[in-house]
Order: structure tokens, then C-alpha cells, then sequence
């Protein structure tokens, strides 16, 4: 059922650290450099403010902690993509969403449910230092980067939930000879994103069954499947198709190490989410640019009543719905 509808009770769990509102599990964002973290968690909260408009008995606040995802809101808005995240930073960035719901009874208001998700978001050189070959240099980076690197990885491995994210575009096995149509953006990986992504959470999962500690859920989402679309649907991949199994077929096939790891490693509740930000093009297909060369994101083209085209006005186009469901999964980790 719809959290947007009903909402049970939360509980303050003794085991996370003391926060200025109670919440259950923490989830961190991981993921190699550019693969579109911060956006996935600027759209989520920008989503969050649009049901906070159309939902009469739905608020949210936005706890941006040490984040500065307002500006990256502002940003997306205004079309641009959210900035790199900092890396080597000694405190993680966190920021959150806090969610309450009136409770009704006979059409009276009777009360609050709320709710709080953490997201703690990690530059992806902070996140490759869960792969041991990445990692074992870390000494050249000097004795101030290897404790902050230490702090963080640390603290992403006390979290009860992660989101994996996942950049389609970088997907090898598409094109023949192996040619991607992104690469990774940092040349100490591995070439294939499947090598680096499996790497992290094999990582993770095997620190969390060494300490006895549970993996509460964990959700893949796909990013920049707008950009890999063309190609996909010549071999018959449709990530939005519904009655299929085209995402376990896309990660079985592109992504075979981290589709194995999760089933090998007998994790529950993971469930994928394809994503994606739509770029503003020209005539010939091009993506248009700012002056500091990065892409334009188209905004939201509405053909509803004039009302809600003014609504629409300062929105990018981006997978909306994605978005909210990827918030009613990660509220059933926060009862």
C-alpha cells in the first residue's frame, strides 16, 4: 500500500547513533565516481517537494545535515547536474528527509505518523576504497586522506541499507569488441563497472557477516538509462516494460558479478529502480552545453491544464514515479 496512504509506527532503534529525530536504518549511496549519486539523491528530495505540493496531508522537510543538497535542488532545477561530491572529507556527508503523514479517523484529523530517512552520500573516490586493489595505494594519498578514508568506510559499513547505483551507460557487452559508450571515470578501476560495483559490495557484505550484522535492504538503482535506451532496444531491453523481466535480464547479462553476489549472498529485500535526467538536445541529437562545457537538462514538457504547466515550469525532465517508488521501498525500512 501507498505510504501516501497509511503509515504505521516507527521505532527508535538502540543501535544508530543519536540523532535529532529517530529513524530505523541508514542508507548510504555507493558508487563509483560519476555515476550519478548526488543527482539520485537531489531528485529524490526534489520529489519530495512536489508531493509535499500536490498531497494535502503529507509535509516533509528536507534536514540537508552537512549536505548542500538545497543548492543541488536549485541546481537541477535551473538545469544542471549537482556538483562533485568532496572527497576525502572527515566527516560523511549526510543529509535526509523527514515525512509525516496526518492521521485521520472518520474524516478528523487524530494525529502525526512521520519518519526519517538518512542518506549519506560519498565521493566515489571515498567509495572505490572498498576495493582492495583501488584501496592499496591509499598510502601515497598521506597519513591526513588515509584516516579520513578510514572514518568514512567506517561509517558506511555501520549503515543498515545501501543504494547501489548503477550507470547503464557504462555497461560493457552492448557494443562489440567491448567498446562501452561511457567508461569510468576514474582510470585506476577496472574498465568494466560490473568488476568495480561487485568488488564494494562484496566488501560490505562480507564485513556485515564477519560483525553478525544485518543488511536491512538494498536497492540498485540504474542510472542515465535514457542514454542507452536506442541501443538497448535493438536487443529487445526495456527497463520500463512491465510484465517482464527485462532489469533481471540487463543485470544478469551486463552487470553478471553483481547480479551474482546479491543472489549468492542470500540478501532480502533488494528491488531495482531504472532512472534517468533527461538532456536537453539540439536539432541533430547533440547534447547542449553549458559555458563550462557540462550538459543541459531539458525541463519538464507539460500538456496538462494551464495550472499544471505553471506547476510543471521549473522542473527537469527525469523519472518522477522511479523516484517515488524508490521512496516507498526505503519507507518500509524506516517503521
Amino acid at each position: 500500500m501507498s505510504i501516501f496512504k497509511k503509515l504505521t509506527q516507527q521505532q527508535q532503534s538502540p543501535a544508530t547513533p543519536p540523532h535529532q529525530y529517530a529513524y530505523k536504518t541508514r542508507f548510504a549511496l555507493l558508487g563509483t565516481v560519476g555515476a550519478g549519486k548526488s543527482t539520485i539523491a537531489s531528485l529524490m528530495m526534489l520529489t519530495t517537494q512536489t508531493l509535499s505540493a500536490d498531497y494535502p496531508d503529507f509535509y516533509c522537510r528536507v534536514l540537508e545535515g552537512s549536505s548542500s543538497v538545497y543548492q543541488d535542488i536549485s541546481n537541477l532545477r535551473d538545469g544542471h547536474f549537482p556538483a562533485k561530491t568532496t572527497a576525502y572529507q572527515q566527516i560523511a556527508t549526510e543529509a535526509g528527509l523527514l515525512m509525516e503523514w496526518e492521521r485521520k479517523l472518520g474524516g478528523f484529523k487524530v494525529g502525526m505518523k512521520s519518519l526519517q530517512i538518512p542518506l549519506v552520500d560519498l565521493a566515489g573516490e571515498d567509495v572505490q576504497m572498498f576495493d582492495a586493489k583501488y584501496a592499496k595505494n591509499i598510502g601515497s594519498l598521506g597519513n591526513v586522506v588515509h584516516s579520513a578514508v578510514e572514518n568514512l568506510k567506517q561509517y558506511v559499513r555501520q549503515c543498515e541499507g545501501y543504494i547501489v547505483v548503477v550507470k547503464a551507460s557504462r555497461a560493457k557487452g552492448i557494443f562489440p569488441e567491448g567498446t562501452q559508450l561511457e567508461s569510468e571515470d576514474d582510470k585506476a578501476l577496472s574498465e568494466d563497472p560490473d568488476v568495480n560495483l561487485v568488488r564494494m559490495l562484496d566488501h560490505i557484505v562480507d564485513y556485515k557477516r564477519q560483525h553478525r550484522q544485518a543488511i536491512h535492504g538494498i536497492a540498485v538503482v540504474v542510472t542515465a538509462w535514457d542514454l542507452l535506451l536506442p541501443y538497448a532496444q535493438n536487443i529487445g531491453i526495456n527497463l520500463f516494460r512491465t510484465g517482464q523481466n527485462d532489469m533481471k535480464d540487463f543485470m544478469d547479462t551486463f552487470f553478471p558479478s553483481v547480479s551474482q553476489a546479491i543472489k549468492g549472498s542470500r540478501l532480502q529485500n533488494v528491488k531495482y529502480f531504472p532512472m534517468y535526467v533527461e538532456l536537453d538536445r539540439d536539432a541533430e541529437g547533440n547534447p547542449k552545453k553549458w559555458k563550462d562545457g557540462s550538459p543541459k537538462i531539458k525541463r519538464k514538457q507539460s500538456f496538462g491544464s494551464q495550472r499544471q504547466q505553471v506547476r510543471d515550469m521549473r522542473k527537469p525532465s527525469y523519472n518522477e514515479q522511479g523516484c517515488i517508488d524508490l521512496i516507498e521501498y526505503l519507507h518500509g525500512f524506516a517503521q
